[in-house]
């Protein structure tokens, strides 16, 4: 059986106390290689622990590491060697996990250029912004209701997810209005990461609810979503009036 997230972190650890030379032999990875793998399951397992605390069995944790080590090109007996490696070279270790945690840091300032927006902007999103998708378990796709959102009248919205691979997606993003009407906007993203789907709200209208959909089929899973923002900005006349895909109608 492979090793889950919490498995393959842990015996890092395990061979601490052994000693030996610091040259890296051949069918260790190299300090690059193991950074970024490490970071990437370091990250996978934060995403696993908030997204879905205690519910997410070994196995799906399990496949979850396999593809992570299918998108680096590492074999399990390779990342063995290389986890007993360092643990005969202690100093490489230390090194080695500054530069992970330096990783994980680096990463996420690049996918912050939501950060500019939410100060500018009021961001909605009051859920996780991180989810874990598998065939294993119920999280397939994602919707949300947010009522009495607090959106003026003709303020627009842009709901945004960033997926760890590129896939085919289709999302949804609507209003309920206190007229008992409704506007509904959809985007289809193709063999791409970065997810975004906008609505302008009708400026004659009270919002009462915001709603969206995204579905992730199953043979794209295991998967995961971060920077998931749902943004509002101020009415803009040229905007508005460029729509041309969304949808009214009553229920």
């Amino acid at each position: 059986m492979t090793p889950g997230l919490n498995k393959i972190i842990t015996i890092l650890f395990a061979f601490l106390l052994l000693t030996g030379c610091s040259k890296r032999p051949d069918g260790v990875l190299s300090e690059k290689e193991m950074v970024q793998l490490m970071a990437d399951l370091k990250i996978a397992e934060a995403y696993t622990l908030n997204g879905n605390p205690g519910k997410l069995p070994d196995s799906v944790k399990a496949l979850l590491s396999e593809a992570i080590l299918a998108k680096r090109g590492v074999s399990y007996a390779q990342l063995d060697s290389t986890l007993k490696w360092y643990g005969r070279n202690m100093d490489d270790f230390f090194d080695l996990h500054d530069k992970v945690e330096k990783e994980i840091t680096q990463r996420a300032i690049k996918s912050g250029d939501h950060l500019e927006n939410d100060i500018n902007n009021s961001n909605l999103w009051r859920l996780n912004d991180h989810l874990y998708f598998s065939s294993f378990s119920l999280s397939d796709g994602l919707t949300f209701s947010l009522p009495n959102p607090g959106v003026v009248k003709g303020e627009s919205l842009k709901w945004s997810v960033r997926l760890s691979s590129p896939v085919d997606t289709k999302m949804y993003l609507g209003a309920d209005y206190d007229d008992g009407s409704y506007t509904i906007n959809s985007s289809s993203n193709y063999g791409s990461r970065n997810l975004q789907c906008e609505l302008f709200t009708d400026t004659g209208k009270v919002v009462k609810r915001i709603f969206g959909n995204i579905r992730i089929r199953h043979r794209h899973t295991p998967l995961w979503a971060d920077s998931i923002r749902l943004s509002k900005f101020p009415y803009d006349s040229i905007d508005y009036y460029k729509m041309n895909t969304q949808r009214m109608a009553r229920y």
